[in-house]
């Protein structure tokens, strides 16, 4: 019945009639009207924002209710409740307090994109106050190490909203919201903003659409040349770590740079980076740092980009890497075997580590491994 009404009033009146009508005597006709002007969306805009210049306090109210109700379901696809944007806000709060994460258990917490869709843990109704939050924190001051509050809640409805299901409409919303409020970077020398920009940049490149990560590619490979040059040690290896999601040309010259950096975790993180690119012309830089680098692990990673080039010497790298105690280290060079070589033998002796078997078959069978340009691996001939 009252679709019925609502349908009426909206082929019998203008949107400036049903602006009028909010100064009407009867309540019942007020409300009628707000209900009409809200269902008539962006078309009643103008009529509304005319309505809000009024004389008339109550038609100036409610239009200024109305202008607001109409562009969030515009902007975010559902009108925002003030009590459930805070409550929202506030689930969010938790992620990046500086305490023990055993204790910090948030409505996200175990968010994440199950198959069936049905054993999400966080409501779908979620997302247009994640939407809001993204675009307007409305959290004023100043939080630890220059960031602001804003800034920071920023990242975290970021972070939420990568994993919801985000297509058709709401994705639209998304890369609206992000096109305005996505940091512009620049060669400033101003640490904190660098990290807020590196932060958003890296959360955008972990959303679980494809779609949604291409539209943004563009501009997050733009940013990161500028934000390689930071300062700051966890900025450069945040740009790695970002890097990492794009295997195209653009972004392997700033990994190859970084290979150079003066931080260990940074130069870890680029030559990490570097698996999967394409890497011919750039076989002298590794071989560089596979000969030079003191950090082990840089090392190892170097040695697996290079073994993708087909350069046999690099295997002899990974299982010297084999060799010794550290357990970290055995699984990296395990895990970059596994990647360049096609698996030779069954390894999988309970009497035996992984690292053993691998080195054992190594010994026997050095001399019958050959690159295959088909598969693009080592293969045992």
């Amino acid at each position: 019945m009252i679709a019925v009404t609502l349908l009426l009033l909206l082929l019998a009146q203008t949107p400036d009639d049903l602006v009028r009508q909010l100064g009407a005597d009867d309540a019942a006709k007020r409300e009628e009207a707000a209900k009409a002007l809200e269902a008539l969306g962006e078309k009643a805009i103008p009529a509304l924002e005319a309505g809000a210049k009024s004389d008339d306090a109550e038609v100036k109210a409610r239009c200024e209710e109305l202008v607001l109700a109409v562009t969030q379901s515009r902007d975010f696809g559902a009108r925002i409740e003030s009590a459930r944007f805070a409550r929202t806000r506030e689930a969010i709060g938790g992620w990046w307090r500086d305490i023990s994460p055993q204790v910090s258990h948030t409505a996200y917490d175990n968010l994440l994109d199950y198959p069936d869709g049905k054993t999400r843990p966080a409501d779908l109704e979620d997302v247009p106050y994640l939407l809001a939050i993204l675009a307007d924190p409305q959290v004023p001051g100043l939080l630890r190490r220059g960031m602001t509050n804003e800034q920071f809640c920023r990242l975290q409805a970021l972070e939420a909203l990568r994993f919801f299901p985000l297509v058709d409409d709401p994705a639209d919303r998304f890369l609206r919201i992000v096109e305005r409020v996505a940091p512009a970077v620049s060669d400033r020398d101003d640490p904190a903003w660098s990290e807020y920009a590196v932060d958003f940049y890296w959360q955008l490149c972990q959303v679980s659409q494809m779609a949604i990560r291409n539209a943004t590619r563009e501009r997050i490979l733009a940013a990161l040349p500028a934000l390689a040059r930071c300062k700051r040690n966890d900025v450069r290896r945040a740009v790695a770590m970002a890097a990492a999601a794009w295997k195209e040309p653009k972004a392997r010259p700033i990994l190859l740079a970084l290979l150079d950096d003066t931080d260990v975790d940074s130069r870890r993180a680029a030559a990490r980076a570097l698996g999967g690119y394409d890497l011919h012309g750039a076989e002298d830089t590794l071989r560089r740092v596979l000969a030079q680098d003191q950090d082990p692990f840089t090392r190892v990673y170097a040695a697996r980009a290079l073994a993708q080039t087909g350069e046999q010497p690099a295997l002899d790298a990974l299982f010297a890497a084999l060799d010794g105690n550290d357990a970290a280290l055995h699984n990296a060079a395990l895990d970059a075997l596994r990647s360049v070589m096609s698996t030779p033998l069954d390894t999988s002796d309970p009497q035996k580590t992984a690292a053993e078997a691998w080195r054992e078959w190594w010994k026997a069978n050095h001399d019958r491994v050959v690159w295959d340009p088909e598969q693009q691996m080592f293969v045992a001939r």
